[in-house]
């Protein structure tokens, strides 16, 4: 193991090092000195991504889910109808509370709002419900969402 990488200094392991945890160790220190957050875990997991921080910072999400088709016809008050379009479903790992959740719209662009509704039982490792909600029933075809959680992984 003679070999480092030109900025960091890093070893660069070869075949013989694969038995000594030694040169990994070293690395995470070297990169550990450098006070800079980094992925420890970055993976897929079904529909997910995700990717896991050194500081414990976690993030997943799913990009361009097919929805399918939706008809809003359920009462939401006296002026609005609505229609659950995704039921997210459980994270790729727990979240240490609930995560702060983004999810948009990808398209097509029908001038109805999105309202999310999480789940009344374990929030930090099930994902809300996403509703589409307007002023009249009418049926909309194509939609594609997205989902992107982050906050603190036990």
């Amino acid at each position: 193991m003679a070999s480092q990488t030109s900025i960091l200094k890093l070893a660069l392991i070869d075949g013989s090092d694969f038995i000594s945890p030694t040169p990994f160790n070293a690395n995470f220190t070297a990169l550990d000195r450098l006070g800079k957050d980094y992925v420890t875990e970055c993976d897929t997991n079904g529909s997910w991504w995700y990717r896991k921080w050194a500081s414990g910072l976690a993030e997943c999400g799913i990009q361009h889910h097919n929805c399918g088709t939706i008809t809003t016809n359920k009462s939401w008050g006296a002026n609005l109808v609505y229609a659950d379009v995704w039921e997210i479903g459980s994270y790729p790992f727990t979240f240490s509370s609930p995560p702060t959740i983004v999810v948009s719209q990808d398209g097509p662009t029908n001038y109805y709002s999105l309202h999310t509704l999480s789940p009344s039982s374990s929030p930090s490792s099930i994902g809300p419900t996403v509703s589409a909600v307007e002023p009249y029933t009418r049926t909309i075809s194509g939609i594609y969402m997205s989902c992107y959680a982050v906050g603190r992984c036990n």
